[in-house]
């Protein structure tokens, strides 16, 4: 995922109205929290080599778990679009 397309997503995330469950706090709201009691030093590190291989592990995961996220995104936002909106783009 390029750099500008994972800003872009940044940017949607903190939306207000922006929930992956109407259950849960609004992603704002969590990233309030989060911003709102940050460490200062981390409790486990990794050396280069260790985190090149944790990176090579998953990489082979990285294209398809984005391809299903993605998938699941544009269903549900079509799930929720008015039906006058599928005549929209045609």
């Amino acid at each position: 995922m390029s750099e500008r397309e994972r800003q872009r997503l940044g940017r949607v995330v903190r939306l207000d109205a922006t929930r992956f469950d109407p259950t849960l706090p609004t992603n704002a709201s969590r990233l309030r929290a989060l911003r709102a009691h940050q460490v200062s030093a981390p409790a486990v590190g990794f050396s280069a080599s260790e985190s090149a291989r944790i990176d090579a592990e998953l990489a082979p995961l990285e294209r398809p778990l984005q391809d299903r996220v993605v998938g699941e995104i544009v269903a549900e936002a079509s799930a929720q679009a008015p039906p006058e909106a599928a005549f929209a783009s045609a």
